[in-house]
């Protein structure tokens, strides 16, 4: 889980003249990062559960998995959405007052706006890309901060513990033990 934080940090680093190798060597981590993540997830919320019971455990692995993928990219999404909108806002004063409220909407909002306006509107574009970057920077950096948060609940929550012993199991390890 560092290594995705990290990786969502890195993000927070990257410009429009970053080298796409870089950006690979990114996704490159991210991806052996969640790896690391996922399998093992899946392993123990399977093996948690008596095998009659795999089916269950599949079901609510799946429903966890798409309810935190829902919510992440909607609150991720919001994120960047009020980044944008704060970033572009001082510079759509001249626009009039109906067209304003629309080009601040998104990126491919300023940039249609400004595509209406012909050349005045060029003078949106450059402003409009330089606040898509710093929105998405924005929304990197709250990624890796959740991530770090993940990463602390596991560290304190979830070490590795030895199972409980079973009812019956405890006379055997006894005995086992005297002999």
């Amino acid at each position: 889980m560092l290594v995705i934080a990290a990786m969502l940090a890195a993000f927070a680093t990257l410009d429009a003249d970053t080298p796409i190798w870089i950006l690979e060597v990114i996704f490159f981590l991210m991806g052996t990062g969640m790896a690391h993540i996922m399998t093992p997830v899946s392993v123990v919320i399977m093996q948690a559960l008596p095998r009659e019971k795999a089916g269950s455990a599949s079901a609510l692995s799946n429903t966890f998995r798409q309810v935190g993928g829902a919510l992440g990219i909607a609150v991720l999404g919001s994120v960047l959405s009020t980044a944008y909108r704060t970033g572009i806002e001082d510079k759509l004063g001249p626009l009039p007052p109906a067209l304003r409220h629309t080009a601040g909407e998104s990126i491919e909002a300023t940039l249609g706006v400004a595509a209406k306006l012909g050349p005045q509107g060029k003078a949106l574009v450059t402003p409009a890309y330089d606040a898509f970057l710093h929105a998405m920077h924005i929304t990197a950096l709250w990624g890796a901060g959740v991530a770090l948060v993940g990463t602390v609940v596991v560290a304190l929550f979830l070490p590795g513990k030895q199972p409980a012993p079973q009812q019956g199991e405890e006379e055997k390890e006894l005995s086992d033990a005297r002999s």
